[in-house]
């Protein structure tokens, strides 16, 4: 199996994502990986009636991000969309789809922000239960976007 084989996408649509799905299919091409797309709207309250609504707006939204990867000539599973706590949600569906990476976007950080990475990608780090006994520090290499991501085959300089 290789490093990247499979990686999860968990998308926030009321952001701009541009980046992170750049990234996302530029790793996807150079490894031959499949995405996994996903949206996980936090709990709350909602009537049957505005899950409805929600559930429409985001699918068509990942279904437009799945078409860039279709586009780019990535394989990319269907986009699935949750309802429920964000964290516990993508570390469950990351660990049920065995995938090698999760690819979190940020937003813009303010300049006296906490968690440099931003609070999901920071609690989804200390919830995760597993990481690859595979990586060493040699394996790893570092995007123009500062994204830090692991490397399975040396012959590919930088990303």
């Amino acid at each position: 199996m290789k490093l990247l084989e499979k990686f999860l996408v968990p998308v926030d649509v009321n952001a701009d994502s541009t980046e992170q799905i750049n990234a996302a299919v530029k790793l996807a091409s150079i490894y031959k990986s499949e995405v996994m797309l996903l949206y996980v709207v936090p709990e709350d309250d909602l009537s049957d009636h505005i899950k409805r609504i929600v559930l429409k707006s985001v699918m068509a939204s990942l279904n437009e991000i799945k078409a860039i990867f279709i586009r780019s000539k990535v394989a990319v599973s269907e986009p699935e969309v949750f309802f429920g706590k964000v964290v516990d949600t993508i570390v469950q569906k990351a660990n049920e789809g065995n995938v090698n990476l999760v690819l979190i976007g940020s937003k813009e950080k303010q300049e006296k922000e906490k968690f440099k990475l931003g609070v999901i990608a920071e609690q989804i780090i200390r919830e995760a239960e597993t990481l690859s006994e595979e990586l060493v520090p040699g394996d790893i290499v570092l995007l123009e976007s500062g994204m830090k991501v692991p490397v399975d085959d040396p012959g590919h300089g930088s990303v």
